[in-house]
Parts: C-alpha cells; sequence; structure tokens
C-alpha cells in the first residue's frame, strides 16, 4: 500500500500546480480524482460530456459534485455523434461489452484536450482505471498511453493527458475517497435510462461488489 501511495504521489506531482481540466463523468473515480485535484489546491475547470439524450443522471452527479467542490463545470453534448442509445435488461455477464461505444473514450479526450488548449490549460486530467479494460478497450492501458502520445505531438507539447488512477483498483480509490470524505452519494455509476439505479448493468453491480468490500461509504 505504501508502494501505491508513493506511485501516485508521483504521478500527482506531474501536475505541477498548473491550471487544469478535469474530465468529470459523475462517476466515482472521477468525483475522488476532482477531491485530490481539490485537495492540492490545482486551479481547475471540469468539463462534462452528455452522449444519451434521454440520461440525465451523469449530468446531475457532475453538476452536483461540481457545486460541492466550487468547480466551473463545462456542458459538452455529443449526442450529434451517438444519439440516444437505449439499452436492453435485465443484461447477462458474457454481454457487458454491449455496453461499449464505440471510440467514446478517444472522442471525448480529443474534445477536452481541445478546450484545454484554447483555454491555455496545461493538463487534461482523467479519472481512468484499466479495471474494465478486459470489457471496454478503450479503458486499457495501452490505449491511454497511445492517446497521451497523440496529446503531446498533435499540441505540440502544450497539454499532457494524465490518468493518476490508471492502474489503480477501484476499491484503492474508494478506500481514498474515504480518506478525503468524498461525498459518494452524488456519484452514480448506473448506465441504464432509468431516473435511478437500476441495479442489473456492469456499473451498478460494479459499484455495489467496490462498496461492500470497502464497507459502505454511504
Amino acid at each position: 500500500m505504501l508502494g501505491r501511495e508513493i506511485i501516485l504521489g508521483s504521478i500527482f506531482e506531474k501536475i505541477e500546480n498548473k491550471p487544469g481540466l478535469l474530465m468529470l463523468s459523475g462517476g466515482i473515480v472521477s468525483a475522488v480524482m476532482l477531491a485530490c485535484l481539490k485537495d492540492m489546491k490545482t486551479e481547475l475547470q471540469a468539463v462534462f460530456f452528455g452522449y444519451r439524450s434521454s440520461k440525465n443522471m451523469d449530468r446531475r452527479s457532475a453538476e452536483r459534485l461540481a457545486n460541492y467542490y466550487g468547480v466551473d463545470l463545462k456542458i459538452v453534448d455529443l449526442n450529434g455523434v451517438y444519439g440516444s442509445m437505449p439499452i436492453e435488461y435485465p443484461v447477462k455477464f458474457e454481454k457487458f461489452n454491449d455496453y461499449y461505444i464505440p471510440f467514446l473514450n478517444g472522442v471525448m479526450v480529443s474534445v477536452a484536450v481541445a478546450c484545454a488548449y484554447y483555454s491555455r490549460r496545461r493538463n487534461v486530467i482523467w479519472g481512468l482505471t484499466s479495471n474494465s479494460s478486459a470489457y471496454y478497450s478503450d479503458c486499457s492501458v495501452n490505449f491511454f498511453k497511445s492517446q497521451s502520445k497523440t496529446v503531446y505531438y498533435g499540441t505540440n507539447s502544450n497539454v499532457r493527458l494524465i490518468a493518476p488512477f490508471l492502474e489503480v483498483s477501484k476499491a484503492e480509490v474508494v478506500r481514498k475517497a474515504k480518506k478525503l470524505n468524498v461525498p459518494l452519494e452524488l456519484t452514480q455509476s448506473c448506465f441504464s435510462n432509468f431516473e435511478g439505479p437500476c441495479g442489473k448493468c456492469f456499473g451498478c453491480i460494479e459499484r455495489e461488489h467496490v462498496l461492500k468490500f470497502n464497507g459502505n461509504v454511504f
């Protein structure tokens, strides 16, 4: 555990208190990332990407977190790219990959980098963990590394893509949340279009498992 803290510390040091843009999804990992950055007193703006016209839970969570931490939140609508994406229930474990939205993370990173470049923000911070990379290829370490290089060369090294939690488990992220008193009750993880958690999708199942493993934090 100490080794992991040292690794995280060295990664966060790369942010160097320079203005950053956080990709804020409204989920647990991005919420804890926001708390870490505020704890470091990083000058910060957040961006939320909407990509299902009927799915408002994510946006509400992002707005509540931004308000809680006093961070300006920019809303970017990607529905023109992806439109409304209905999901059928119940789902089976072997069908988790049905939730994969083609190159969604790549699109979000590209737009975030453009926003950061034109607002003179040095770092784009991504609350990414590779836990789900078996189901989602754009959550993998290799995907992040390729995107990081693209950002570096595509902005003449003016913007950096940073993912401090990339190789950290979500269980460890939740433990970090406890230390920083992150209001996880403001977050949401459900993939459905319902107004409340469905309890059946990958996001809900993973969230329940991680929170039970670490003790209920609500």
